[in-house]
């Protein structure tokens, strides 16, 4: 009768020391992703919230925070969590205030491009990848806007360059805390 339970408690605290060993890895693996995740959802909900100018403003400015989630999603989440937000936050903006043109298209292409490119900024300092990506996407979006919709130049270059401007406002500011409380 003792054997049978020692048995039993060994084989319950060897049951209890594999599920640990298994549960501990999955827990850690669940965690980061849903800790990705809901930054990924916070980063496009709050380009909702700050796009909703918009709406209103009529003038060519682009304020908004894709750009910075973009590249600190792919930095510290990997290249597909960069994408979603590149793609759906981009699309999901638009559609909150009804703005659907065939404009959504470079800015849903210049997005993805951050997100492709920022694994070539991994070691170089958070602010200048943020300028540098900036600065590419605009150039895209400024020059298909150009070339392909004949947009006004003065209105692309506000565009961009209040797009630039706040995207390195961001990134002094906001990205290293950020960055911190993400990691």
């Amino acid at each position: 009768m003792i054997d049978k339970r020692i048995r039993k408690i060994s084989l319950k605290k060897t049951f209890y020391v594999i599920s640990a060993i298994v549960m501990i890895p999955l827990l850690i693996f669940f965690y980061y992703q849903i800790k990705a995740s809901l930054f990924v959802t916070a980063f496009i909900i709050a380009n909702i919230a700050l796009s909703s100018y918009k709406k209103n403003f009529q003038f060519p400015i682009e304020i908004e925070i894709l750009t910075l989630g973009i590249i600190l999603s792919t930095f510290l989440y990997g290249i597909k969590a960069g994408l979603l937000i590149a793609i759906l936050g981009t699309i999901l903006s638009s559609a909150f205030y009804g703005y659907y043109s065939p404009f959504l298209i470079p800015m849903i292409i210049g997005n993805m491009l951050v997100a492709l490119l920022t694994p070539l900024f991994f070691s170089t300092q958070l602010f200048l990848s943020g300028l540098i990506l900036s600065m590419i996407k605009n150039g895209f979006v400024f020059i298909f806007y150009h070339f392909v919709f004949n947009y006004h130049i003065g209105k692309n270059l506000s565009f961009g360059i209040t797009n630039i401007i706040w995207n390195s406002l961001l990134f002094v500011n906001i990205a290293p805390i950020l960055f911190t409380i993400m990691k």
